[in-house]
């Protein structure tokens, strides 16, 4: 079976049942050109991708907006979102499964979200891969929860950045200038790619582990080629090598259009990689930057 581990989704109806209006009309004015009826979205991957499955994302920053709208609001786009993938899963055919949307800015409300999703066929849980998770301990009971249920935190970037106003870590800004002054490959270079790197390292070497040594995590449309340059700059810091604990507890989905994609594979082991199309951007967007070259 070949299951698509990151595709997205948007759909004209997703927040009819919203009763902020104006929101709902930023939703589908953000994702103009993105919005396609799902039948068409699903013949697309299966006549066209040959996929059997699908792991859709939400589609549209305006969803996230840096975890900065009002906690009754987001609450409110919790629970339409979550409702409305569960219809679209159930109306699939079993085609989809979805990860669930958590609105970070209400921990409470998330976690009573979090106690009904394992029985909805979901695959994980959707948080953006800007922020340095590891070091704000409100959010440690998320990642507790996940782990208990034995279900994957699913990262990807959203446009979560105005959340580290709120919760940032002093202890890693000297972290993200070491960083930012290290030799990466190109797309490192790239500000929200330091902000991922500082997210992960955070997540490293954050004391969670003891209570959660299952946890699985999901680092979505990073790629794998950062890795050998995120040992060496940990272990140049006297930081314990990443590499056990990516290989054990982390899972990325494929950009094999990054540099030495096969030498990384090997490294990491093949085992932790999942095939991904990103497919769902303005209908057909395929295998990343080159699009169908590597999905081929």
């Amino acid at each position: 079976m070949i299951i698509d581990c990151d595709a997205h989704l948007a759909t004209l109806n997703c927040f009819d049942r919203l009763s902020d209006r104006d929101w709902r009309e930023t939703y589908i004015n953000d994702n103009y050109g993105n919005i396609i009826p799902v039948e068409q979205h699903i013949s697309e991957a299966k006549n066209k991708l040959g996929l059997q499955k699908q792991v859709i994302n939400f589609f549209g920053g305006s969803v996230g907006l840096g975890y900065s709208i009002a906690p009754s609001l987001a609450r409110e786009i919790m629970q339409v979102y979550n409702n409305h993938m569960i219809d679209v899963m159930s109306q699939s055919n079993n085609f989809f499964t979805a990860t669930a949307w958590l609105s970070l800015q209400d921990i409470n409300a998330c976690l009573e979200t979090m106690t009904n999703i394992p029985d909805k066929n979901f695959f994980g849980y959707f948080i953006d891969d800007t922020i340095p998770w590891g070091s704000i301990e409100e959010v440690k009971p998320i990642f507790q929860r996940a782990h208990d249920q034995n279900m994957p935190v699913y990262i990807h970037i959203s446009g979560g950045k105005a959340m580290q106003g709120r919760f940032f870590n002093c202890r890693y800004t000297k972290i993200m200038s070491t960083i930012k002054q290290r030799e990466w490959t190109a797309q490192c270079k790239i500000d929200p790619l330091d902000q991922f790197l500082l997210m992960l390292v955070s997540l490293l070497e954050c004391d969670w582990w003891n209570t959660m040594p299952n946890l699985k995590i999901v680092l979505a449309e990073r790629g794998i080629d950062w890795i050998n340059s995120l040992r060496a700059f940990m272990i140049e810091q006297g930081r314990p090598d990443p590499l056990p604990r990516l290989q054990n507890n982390f899972w990325f989905t494929t950009e094999p259009e990054h540099i030495d994609f096969k030498k990384h594979g090997d490294l990491i082991g093949w085992d932790r990689l999942l095939f991904a199309t990103d497919h769902g951007h303005g209908g057909m967007d395929c295998g990343g930057w080159k699009q169908y070259r590597d999905w081929e």
